[in-house]
């Protein structure tokens, strides 16, 4: 009996999680896609890639690229910075740790 309650916590749980993620998801994919500033477009799309990173890390990369460019296009260091922190992580996490220090330590002389 124990056991299924358990379970059945676990499960209820499990999907109360997923309906939350999902409506995360969603909201940030609206600032990224709707009208407003560009900083809360670029903050939205670093969220979403530390969200995909392991679970679709294809699509981390690009969100990543694409935070990095609109940081550029703002000519904003603290974006860019972040942006580069962010393209780091999806490199140590596609394996490449050369790359991915490479991005960790331009973003880190940014925020020097």
């Amino acid at each position: 009996m124990m056991k299924h309650l358990i379970l059945l916590v676990f499960t209820l749980f499990a999907q109360s999680w997923r309906a939350q993620e999902k409506e995360r998801l969603d909201s940030l994919n609206e600032v990224v896609n709707g009208p407003g500033a560009d900083t809360a477009k670029i903050n939205a799309l670093l969220a979403l890639s530390h969200i995909y990173s392991g679970i679709d890390d294809s699509k981390a990369f690009v969100l990543a690229q694409t935070s990095l460019k609109k940081s550029e296009e703002i000519s904003s260091p603290k974006w860019i910075a972040f942006a580069y922190n962010r393209l780091g992580s999806a490199y140590d996490v596609k394996g490449m740790p050369d790359s991915a220090t490479f991005y960790f330590l331009k973003g880190l002389k940014i925020f020097e």
